[in-house]
This record gives structure tokens, C-alpha cells and sequence, in this order.
């Protein structure tokens, strides 16, 4: 089951808001080795701000096993603050219909066909979260060459 967790309801997502940093830790700071702010177990950075959006994947018994970060354009954001010069040409110009993607992760000790349906079901969650919120335009970056056919020649992805 996807949650999508924002600050204001939180409270509403039981322990969903804490067990995605906690995640986030077990994802990117133990397994992929990345150097990121962490603090008791749980990996945050500057952008998770009230303005953060959440789409979280937990098992039956509550544990969050894949998740996604997503930041609207008018606030500030990954790309366009650590990476400029990574930003797709022509520049897509920020704005309440133009969000990026950020730390998408997946357990890897899932069985492949979990993580592949874990994998679907939260790009599926981005799909239906853009048409209710009017977004046309996903920005994001990754190094998986499985990205590749999701995106346009400006590196991109427009609803």
C-alpha cells in the first residue's frame, strides 16, 4: 500500500513520516554508502521541508520497503540547487506544475518481482499524484540506464 505523507497529515500516517527516513538511511547511507546528513538512524537533507511530498510503500506488518521524495519547483529544490548544470536543455522553467523526483529507493533484499511491482506501483503513485495536482512535468536524475525510456531527449518526464 502507497501513503503519501505531507506534514500536514502526518499524524494521520501512524509512523509513516519517521520509518521513511529510517529507510532512507538503510537505502542510501548503510547500502549505497552515500555521504548524506543522518541523525539516529534516519537520512534527511535540506529539502525535506514542509513542501515535501512522500509517497511511501510499507509491507503488511508496517515497514517501509520502497518510497519516493517528491518537491515542488517553486520552492527550492535538487537539481536545480546542487546540479545545475545537469538541468535538462532547454531549461524547464520552475513552477507549481513542474516538480522533481528525489530518492526513489527500493529494498534490494526483496525478491525481484516485489521490488519490480513495489517499482511500478510508485511510479503509478507519481502518475495519479500529478493529474490531482495538476503537474505536467516530473524532473529528476538517476544513473540507472532503466531510466532511460522513461525519459525525453531533455531528460524529463512530461505528463
Amino acid at each position: 500500500m502507497i501513503e503519501v505523507v505531507t506534514v500536514e497529515n502526518a499524524h494521520w500516517c501512524g509512523t509513516a513520516l519517521a520509518e521513511q527516513f529510517k529507510f532512507r538511511y538503510r537505502h542510501f547511507v548503510a547500502n549505497e554508502q552515500w555521504e548524506v546528513p543522518f541523525y539516529k538512524g534516519m537520512e534527511y537533507d535540506q529539502f525535506d521541508t514542509p513542501a515535501a511530498v512522500y509517497l511511501v510503500w510499507r509491507d503488511v506488518a508496517g515497514v517501509v520497503r520502497g518510497m519516493i521524495r517528491l518537491l515542488p519547483t517553486n520552492r527550492p529544490y535538487m537539481l536545480e540547487t546542487l546540479w545545475p548544470d545537469m538541468m535538462p536543455d532547454p531549461i524547464v522553467l520552475p513552477g507549481p506544475t513542474v516538480w522533481e523526483i528525489t530518492r526513489f529507493g527500493v529494498e534490494r533484499n526483496l525478491s525481484l518481482s516485489l521490488r519490480k511491482q513495489i517499482s511500478a506501483e510508485l511510479i503509478l503513485a507519481c502518475i495519479e499524484f500529478s493529474v490531482l495536482n495538476d503537474i505536467h512535468t516530473y524532473l529528476f536524475l538517476s544513473k540507472l540506464p532503466a531510466t532511460d525510456a522513461l525519459l525525453n531527449t531533455s531528460g524529463l518526464v512530461q505528463l
